[in-house]
């Protein structure tokens, strides 16, 4: 920890009032020279807002740390000083890390129900029926009139199995008549 006869023998400086623009009362952290490059220069100081101001995040070893910082006022309004602040975020990182982690494996597990169920849908809208009919259509060009299209929708497939009935009606009853007509000539012969 850094307290002020640290702060003193560092800087020189033989009371509190010797530092006009900071004054480094206590610390839990370790001021390593990044930390105190990234949180405790002269230009971070002055540029602490009047509603206070984040600075940085500082990657110290194995640690995460956040320093920000707020003004010290005067009665006046007048600036006196900057009051920095740190604070060990490793923890919570590691927590978000782990939510991020286990957010991702949800939203990967719901895709893949997504899409495992939209396939499923697809399969019996439309493979399902378009297989009956290309079957069907199978039979019938074979000679099989009696194969039937049992789709029942009312979209663009189930037109076209009624297509496909009303073509397998239409080819089975010219067979039939072209049949009767050349079978009872053949009789005849």
């Amino acid at each position: 920890p850094m307290d002020w006869a640290t702060v003193s023998r560092a800087t020189g400086a033989p009371s509190y009032f010797s530092i006009p623009n900071y004054v480094m009362v206590d610390s839990t952290s370790e001021l390593t020279p990044e930390y105190q490059r990234q949180c405790l220069s002269e230009s971070q100081l002055k540029s602490v807002a009047p509603e206070g101001s984040v600075f940085n995040k500082i990657l110290s070893g194995n640690r995460t740390l956040i320093c920000g910082g707020f003004p010290l006022l005067d009665a006046g309004g007048a600036r006196l000083g900057v009051v920095m602040v740190t604070d060990d975020v490793t923890e919570l990182e590691h927590q978000t890390s782990q939510y991020n982690t286990k957010i991702l494996g949800i939203a990967a597990a719901a895709v893949l129900l997504i899409s495992l169920i939209l396939i499923l849908l697809v399969h019996k809208i439309v493979i399902k029926p378009l297989t009956q009919i290309v079957d069907v259509t199978t039979r019938v060009a074979g000679g099989d009139f009696t194969a039937t299209v049992d789709v029942k929708s009312s979209d663009e497939i189930g037109e076209l199995a009624e297509l496909i009935s009303g073509l397998r009606m239409m080819i089975a009853d010219a067979t039939r008549t072209i049949q009767q007509y050349y079978g009872g000539d053949q009789d005849k012969s």
